[in-house]
């Protein structure tokens, strides 16, 4: 008999222990075998040509082809707004946090427990009786069970104070959602303007570059015509070497715009999630068609942006969970009530009845839990006040940014005024300075000299077109404007970057 119960045990012990005993003995791969395993899956991921997509936008559709080819402004943003890897990657916490949500709700239902038990004893216990009264025995030994037990058991219960709890932290998972949507969208609009800051500034590189080209290009043949003559004694030779040297340096100054060109489209590159390597070019920009003044006042942009920032919302709505969270702390100070109905079976010949019902009502108390619980409600009291200052703090933080942003755009369009004053006398004296060396008037340094000064001039002028148009676009970030989202114009003028936005 003995034996028996012993071999029984050890096979249920085994068959109970075997799925843990075959997970710990899974072979484990090294930190650097793990990487390198990994490392090739990260490159070929970066190297992948996405397909096709489409993007509504303010203007419609936005066909969103792979990256190849010249690529415009618009189609840019809405590439980096589904490509992205940061957006990719909050994208995703957005999702596993409705998970959780799908969780927290489902820890609402009642708890519906199946007991299942067989053992096995190693030998009968038996029982006697005895009189309470006089202490005689009255029955002799006897069994009424058996070695072997077999019982089942199905009881639903129904925990109403962690009822009341469940749903509070149902709704704060709720809320937390509504926190990463808004999160996903401020990085969505923050992106949108990066991207048009970093296309823009590719933008001018690109058009210096251009210019760049030509000047080189009527450089070096210069140079060739200053070799000929220095061989041909035409020139003397310090005169020569000093137009080499000229012509040296201002090919090394030049040759920084494309260096520039090729850092910048990088940078495009990385916003919007494909490889540093990816061959695409840039759509040209009409620099001459800016935006004017504002038209939208300072009260309208200030009302907007307090009533759109994600921000902002996304701390009412953290204002709102550590208020439950105070309401859970107070639950908690108070008895648990459970109702629960219970069926139960036990297969023990001794029993004239083998199932029955059980139904009724627990009632528990932990009454040293009430001092951790008051601490708890202070505690969140705390923190439902600290978001109230934190929401205060990022709404003054809001109007700075935004007030900041609209003395920025008023700047730049000095700017742009000023050097498109500039560029037009550069240009001016570079034509005449062409028709003084072609008539022998000046030397041929001058010439590159003035040409050079005259690409500067137009590069500063395209630059801060560039930052004229990203102020603007600083501006509608600030209100809390979605790179597609209507709303009412703010400046004087429009050109294909405010169409955008209306």
């Amino acid at each position: 008999m003995r034996s028996r119960f012993i071999v029984k045990f050890v096979i249920t012990a085994f068959f109970a222990a075997a799925p843990f005993i075959l997970s710990g003995c899974a072979a484990k791969k090294s930190p650097e075998s793990l990487r390198a395993l990994n490392a090739g899956k990260d490159i070929q991921f970066s190297k992948a040509n996405e397909k096709e997509i489409i993007v509504k936008s303010g203007n419609g559709t936005v066909s969103v082809p792979q990256i190849s080819g010249a690529i415009t402004l618009d189609e840019a943003i809405a590439y980096a707004l589904t490509h992205n890897l940061n957006a990719a990657v909050s994208k995703t916490e957005e999702e596993v946090q409705r998970e959780m949500s799908t969780a927290a709700m489902m820890r609402m239902l009642p708890a519906l427990i199946a007991n299942v038990e067989r053992s096995w004893k190693s030998r009968h216990v038996p029982s006697k009786s005895v009189n309470y009264t006089t202490g005689a025995e009255s029955l002799a030994p006897s069994i009424s069970s058996e070695l072997e037990t077999a019982t089942e058991s199905v009881e639903l219960s129904w925990d109403l104070l962690d009822l009341a709890i469940n749903v509070n932290r149902w709704k704060q998972s709720g809320d937390r959602v509504k926190i990463r949507a808004l999160q996903l969208k401020r990085i969505k609009q923050n992106l949108a303007f990066e991207v048009t800051g970093a296309y823009l500034r590719a933008a001018v590189a690109k058009d210096a570059a251009k210019q760049a080209e030509k000047v080189i290009g009527y450089a070096l043949q210069r140079q060739e015509i200053i070799d000929t003559q220095m061989e041909k004694g035409h020139i003397p030779k310090i005169d020569g070497l000093q137009s080499s040297i000229d012509i040296a340096e201002l090919l090394i100054r030049l040759t920084r715009y494309s260096d520039e060109y090729k850092a910048s489209k990088t940078e495009l590159a990385r916003l919007l999630g494909v490889a540093p390597t990816t061959p695409f070019e840039l759509v040209d920009i009409d620099f001459a068609s800016l935006p004017g003044q504002l038209i939208m006042s300072g009260e309208d942009m200030d009302r907007e942006a307090m009533l759109s920032r994600p921000e902002l919302f996304e701390l009412d709505i953290e204002e709102q969970i550590t208020s439950k969270d105070t309401e859970i702390a107070i639950m908690r100070m108070f008895p648990a009530l459970t109702p629960f109905v219970r069926y139960q079976h036990d297969a023990n010949k001794y029993l004239t009845r083998h199932d029955w019902f059980v139904s009724g009502l627990k009632l528990s108390w932990d009454m040293l839990s009430i001092p951790e619980s008051y601490a708890d409600q202070q505690t969140a009291a705390a923190r439902e006040r600290l978001v109230r200052k934190r929401r205060m703090n990022m709404a003054m933080a809001v109007l700075t940014q935004l007030r900041l942003a609209v003395i920025e755009y008023e700047n730049y369009m000095r700017q742009v005024e000023q050097a498109l004053e500039l560029e037009k006398l550069r240009k001016d004296l570079a034509v005449e300075v062409h028709q003084q060396v072609e008539t022998g008037r000046l030397k041929e340094s001058t010439l590159l000299n003035a040409d050079q000064l005259y690409i500067v001039a137009h590069h500063a002028r395209l630059t801060a077109a560039a930052r004229l148009l990203t102020a603007r676009q600083r501006i509608l970030n600030s209100m809390g404007r979605d790179w597609d989202a209507g709303g009412k114009k703010i400046v004087s003028t429009a050109n294909d970057l405010e169409v955008a936005l209306q």
